[in-house]
C-alpha cells in the first residue's frame, strides 16, 4: 500500500530545544523564524515564499542601502576584480560605478548626508551619490563650512588617509573601524581624514563594531567593550568599558537601543549598562565563519555577507549550527 508522503503541514513541534529556547514547551508565537518556515498556531510548518530575483549579478554581495532609496553593491568576478554597482529596486536598473581592485573582501559602508564611505582591509574610498564619483579617503583641502573657521581653503599638514578597516560605525559624529587589535576613527564631524594618533588599542584583535545612540559595542575575540562618548573641554575621548564576552567575526548588529552579537556559546545582548547571553547553553555556534554579517535594514533583513545573487530581499547571511531535539 502507497503511504502518502507527509507535507510541511504535518509536522508539527510540540517540544523545542536549541536554537530558540531551552524550554519543554514553547508557544510558537515566541518564535521568529525556523530556517525557511513559519510556525502555525497549532505548531505546523508553512514554507516561506521564494524571493524574486531582479537582476543577475554573479559574485553579488556586500549591498547597503542609501538615504534615497538606492542600493550600492560589490561584485567579486571570475577575474578577481570587486566591483561596485548602484541599483534601483523600483525600475529594477543596475549601473556600473568602478572597478575597485583585485581583491575579495565584503565592504563595510557608513553615509553621512551624500557621501558614502567604503572600507575594507584592501581598499577604501568615498562614494559621492550625487556624481557617483569615487574618491581616496583623504581630503585635506576644502572649504569650511563651520561657523568658526572662514569659509576658504586650508590645509592640515597632520591630516592623513583614513587606515583600511572593517566594522565601520559611525557614533556621534565620529566614523570608527578596526583593523587587528586597533580601532581606529576619521577626523570627527568632517570624515575626511584621520590622523596618526586617532587609535584605540585593546589587548586582542577587534572582531565587531556596531553602536546606538547612547553607546558603541566593540566587539574582540577574547571579551567585548562598551564604549561612552565623554566631552573633555574643547575635546573627546570615549570612556570605555570592559564586557565579559568575546564575539565572534562580524556579529554585532545595533536594533534600536540594544547590541546584538555572537559568542561561541551563543546570542548575547547589550545594553551599555547589563549584557548577558540569551541563549546560554543552547546554540553551538560555528566560530569558523562570519555568524550575522551587515547590519539590520528597514525590512527587518540582515544584510551583507557573502557572494549571492541580488535579490528584491536585503540579503541575509547567518551562519549556525544549532542543535536541535524535536
Amino acid at each position: 500500500m502507497a503511504i502518502r508522503p507527509k507535507t510541511y503541514s504535518d509536522i508539527v513541534f510540540s517540544q523545542f530545544k536549541g536554537f530558540a529556547n531551552k524550554f519543554n514547551q514553547v508557544n510558537p508565537k515566541l518564535l521568529y523564524f525556523i530556517l525557511n518556515m513559519d510556525f502555525e498556531a497549532d505548531g505546523s510548518l508553512r514554507p516561506r515564499g521564494r524571493l524574486k530575483k531582479l537582476v543577475d549579478l554573479p559574485g553579488a554581495h556586500s549591498p547597503f542601502k542609501l538615504n534615497n532609496g538606492l542600493f550600492v553593491v560589490a561584485s567579486y568576478s571570475e577575474s578577481g576584480i570587486t566591483s561596485l554597482y548602484n541599483f534601483d529596486i523600483q525600475t529594477k536598473k543596475l549601473s556600473f560605478i568602478a572597478d575597485l581592485g583585485e581583491f575579495y573582501s565584503p565592504l563595510f559602508y557608513v553615509q553621512v548626508d551624500n557621501l558614502v564611505f567604503i572600507s575594507c582591509l584592501y581598499w577604501n574610498g568615498i562614494l559621492n551619490c550625487s556624481s557617483w564619483a569615487l574618491s581616496p579617503w583623504i581630503d585635506i583641502t576644502f572649504s569650511s563650512t563651520y561657523d568658526t573657521l572662514e569659509a576658504s581653503q586650508y590645509v592640515l599638514a597632520d591630516a592623513i588617509p583614513m587606515p583600511k578597516v572593517k566594522y565601520l560605525t559611525l557614533f556621534k559624529g565620529t566614523i570608527y573601524g578596526a583593523k587587528d587589535n586597533r580601532v581606529y576613527y576619521a577626523e570627527p564631524l568632517i570624515h575626511k581624514y584621520s590622523k596618526p594618533h586617532y587609535f584605540y588599542e585593546f589587548s586582542d584583535n577587534i572582531t565587531s563594531l556596531a553602536s546606538t545612540k547612547d553607546f558603541m559595542f566593540i566587539g574582540g575575540e577574547k571579551q567585548s567593550y562598551v564604549a561612552f562618548y565623554d566631552i573633555l573641554g574643547e575635546s573627546f575621548t570615549l570612556r570605555i568599558e570592559k564586557v565579559e564576552y568575546g564575539c565572534l567575526d562580524n556579529s554585532a548588529v545595533a536594533i534600536e537601543e540594544k547590541v546584538f552579537f555572537l559568542t561561541s556559546s551563543g546570542m548575547g545582548v547589550t545594553d551599555g549598562k547589563l549584557t548577558k547571553i540569551i541563549t546560554q547553553d543552547t546554540v553551538e555556534v560555528n566560530n569558523t565563519a562570519p555568524a550575522i554579517s551587515g547590519k539590520l535594514s528597514d525590512t527587518g533583513f540582515l544584510s551583507g555577507g557573502e557572494p549571492t545573487s541580488f535579490t528584491d530581499k536585503v540579503i541575509c547571511d547567518v551562519v549556525k549550527k544549532a542543535k536541535k531535539d524535536v
